[in-house]
């Protein structure tokens, strides 16, 4: 619709199951979440919405809800750090690409050295690896020098704290011309060029996927930036409960008692309450839909929980948007992440039904109803950025 194009509604539902034991984790009942949004596309295929509608399908639910966490981030984050960052990750690609080239002729056995502006890329791909070496061989010299019999172990010893002076003596060297080396030395360079080589080769291959990854973002924000989320809701469903509810809480963060989220909901609330009414008569169910969006004095929304999930409505409302998640309420989730979660032990008759309910509230809400009143939740989602600050055994200061 012309008029109400620019809304959008973000369905979002988790394809992954949480694993406690290995390998041993079918996921169908956590798969009712992801099998009522494919059922909510075919249903929006067959009768078009008139507000836009994004479908997000994400990985990473036992990870703290990883996947929808990356995707809120590459929605609302500044454009000018997604720059920033791509930039980053080209220039540091093209400063790999020429290192690994110059470690390929780089030899100090011939004394054949690339051209000057490469080598200082070298020369710290070789002091990298010279630390690493260095950090390994102090590992085991500790060890040796721990054990109860030393006078077994006094060669070893020795020759390890020969090689690790070697090391640190490389280390520290501001030139590695043949006539300021040893032949020794000269066949240790020749061994640290080659695992240069294949570090830098694997800085190179994770650089060029974060790569990816950022550019996936970029496309993603291209496709969304013209539009206003006019709600997010989330699906967090499964087949053994007393019905479903919506929240727009969950126990991802510690939220402070003083958080009010009512007043910037009162317009959501209204039209789920009057899509789950009119859905439930259509279906002639009664009692499946909670009201549990708003305070009440019977009890809190946390009554309705049996576990204590993360959810992914907690996540777009933290990040400023009208979100919220379908939950199945009283529901212990007993199976999840167990070798029980099986089709055998899915509660059929109950996940259809609720399937049908949800997918008939969001294609009420998906038409032209207003949502939000243009007053949006507190926004609380950040980014932080640092570095790490690495320090190998037996050195002084840190990376």
């Amino acid at each position: 619709d012309p008029d109400v194009k620019n809304e959008m509604v973000l369905v979002e539902a988790f394809y992954d199951s949480s694993i406690h034991v290995a390998g041993l984790s079918p996921g169908a009942d956590e798969a009712c979440g992801v099998a009522t949004l494919l059922e909510f596309a075919r249903r929006i295929i067959e009768n078009p919405p008139q507000k836009t509608v994004l479908l997000v399908a994400s990985a990473g639910h036992p990870q703290t809800l990883s996947g929808m966490r990356e995707f809120i981030w590459g929605i609302s984050e500044r454009s000018k750090t997604v720059k920033q960052m791509k930039l980053a990750f080209k220039s540091q690609i093209k400063k790999t690409r020429q290192t690994i080239d110059g470690l390929k002729t780089l030899s100090f056995q011939n004394n054949t050295f690339p051209e000057p502006g490469v080598m200082p890329l070298l020369d710290v791909a070789i002091k990298e690896r010279l630390k690493t070496e260095a950090d390994s061989v102090s590992r085991q010299l500790m060890r040796l020098r721990l054990e109860e019999d030393q006078d077994a172990d006094s060669e070893a010893i020795k020759e390890f704290a020969g090689m690790r002076q070697m090391l640190r003596r490389l280390t520290w060297k501001t030139s590695y011309e043949s006539e300021n080396l040893s032949q020794e030395e000269i066949l240790l360079l020749e061994k640290i060029v080659a695992q240069a080589s294949s570090d830098s080769k694997a800085v190179l291959l994770d650089t060029e996927q974060q790569l990816v990854f950022i550019e996936d973002v970029d496309r993603l924000r291209r496709h969304t930036r013209e539009y206003d989320i006019a709600a997010s809701v989330s699906l967090h469903l499964s087949s053994h409960g007393t019905g479903l509810g919506a929240f727009n809480y969950g126990w991802l963060f510690p939220f402070r008692p003083r958080i009010n989220r009512v007043s910037s909901y009162s317009r959501l609330d209204e039209a789920l309450r009057l899509a789950a009414a009119t859905t439930e008569q259509e279906l002639g169910i009664t009692g499946l839909f909670k009201d549990t969006l708003r305070p009440s004095r019977q009890g809190s929304w946390k009554n309705f929980f049996v576990d204590q999930p993360p959810l992914g409505g907690e996540l777009t409302a933290i990040a400023g948007y009208h979100g919220l998640s379908f939950v199945t309420t009283h529901d212990a989730r007993a199976f999840w992440g167990t070798s029980s979660d099986t089709l055998e032990n899915l509660n059929r008759p109950f996940a259809l039904q609720q399937a049908h309910v949800v997918c008939g509230i969001m294609q009420k809400l998906v038409q032209n109803i207003k949502l939000h009143d243009d007053n949006y939740p507190r926004k609380g989602f950040a980014t932080l950025t640092g570095s790490a600050k690495f320090l190998r055994h037996g050195e002084l200061f840190a990376d």
